[in-house]
């Protein structure tokens, strides 16, 4: 029955691992230069370095932060 058990748990955990996936999150806050103040409902799109083809996007909040997630590994421009 141990042995049952901690193959169970192998078998799991394997699976655990394989299904991570390496993807990251861009997140930051725009802000006018001069004023300091957030910039509010601008667009902050993520591009491919490869090929400019347009990724993700996302608006800014009122107070100008962006996030955003699910971005597998690679080059990009923001």
């Amino acid at each position: 029955m141990k042995k049952l058990i901690l193959f169970a748990l192998l078998f799991t955990a394997c699976f655990s691992i394989k299904a991570q996936k390496n993807n990251g999150i861009v997140r930051g806050t725009l802000k006018d230069s001069a004023s300091k103040i957030g910039l509010h409902d601008a667009t902050v799109s993520i591009i491919k370095a490869k090929d400019s083809s347009l990724l993700s996007f996302t608006l800014s909040s009122n107070s100008g932060y962006f996030e955003i997630k699910n971005i597998p590994a690679g080059s990009y421009i923001v």
